[in-house]
């Protein structure tokens, strides 16, 4: 089973514009929260229907995580904790939950 350095590895040379750092550990994850769930939604990213995603940000304020920004990139894990794709922040918005798209 690849790790989280050896699929960043592979993904650089892949893709050279990635960053030479491997994201950090709070930048490493997986959707859902079941397996099954985490690979549904896993499996329509890589397919190209999934393009975008919700957090709430009360959770990063109770974790002391920062919001992702423009620019920064994720590893996401399918449902046995493997690594199977980088994301790239494109953009960001905050707003109330009966407002997001």
């Amino acid at each position: 089973m690849m790790n989280v350095t050896e699929f960043w590895a592979e993904a650089r040379a892949a893709v050279p514009r990635l960053p030479t750092d491997v994201p950090h550990e709070d930048r490493v994850w997986g959707f859902g929260a079941t397996r099954g769930h985490a690979d549904e939604l896993l499996g329509l990213v890589l397919a190209g229907v999934k393009t975008g995603t919700a957090s709430y940000v009360w959770e990063y304020e109770a974790d002391g995580e920062a919001l992702p920004e423009p620019g920064g990139f994720d590893i996401v894990l399918d449902g046995s904790d493997v690594p199977r794709a980088v994301i790239e922040t494109v953009s960001i918005e905050v707003v109330p939950f009966d407002q997001v798209t």
